[in-house]
């Protein structure tokens, strides 16, 4: 009687564990995959010197996030780049996007004490989701 016990429990427990291994398996499948993102966000090559800073162009792309009529809350949608330039100085500047799932352009200035010559920049802009990009630029 106890090594039909011992031998139903030897099998019951391989099934148990056949089921939440393949259960495990696909979870773990199903979570880690990537859907693709709202957002799209890329930074212009050149930045200009302006008074005080830099003006930097920004082209994306996000989808309204955030609470209330039409997802637009307050706060909800935001933007940010950041520049360093050769010597050392960085600045960072901040927009309101206009967050429609429509491409945008937007220039915006980045406070700082700047150099003409190589910089890298990076950007982030967010709606429902949020995107980000860096590249090395030129500022002239």
């Amino acid at each position: 009687m106890i090594a039909k016990l011992v031998r139903f429990a030897a099998i019951f427990g391989a099934v148990l564990a056949i089921a939440f291994g393949t259960m495990a398996v696909a979870v773990a499948g199903f979570t880690s995959a990537k859907a693709p993102s709202t957002t799209t966000i890329s930074i212009g090559g050149q930045a200009k010197l302006v008074d005080g800073g830099l003006n930097v162009s920004v082209t994306y792309s996000c989808f309204p996030g955030g609470y209330g009529k039409g997802g637009y809350g307050y706060g909800a949608n935001f933007g940010s780049v950041r520049v360093g330039d050769l010597s050392g100085h960085q600045g960072f500047g901040n927009w309101n996007p206009t967050c429609n799932d429509k491409k945008q352009t937007a220039v915006v200035f980045v406070p700082g004490n700047f150099s003409s010559g190589g910089a890298a920049a990076d950007a982030a802009v967010c709606g429902f989701d949020c995107g980000f990009t860096s590249r090395e630029i030129k500022i002239s």
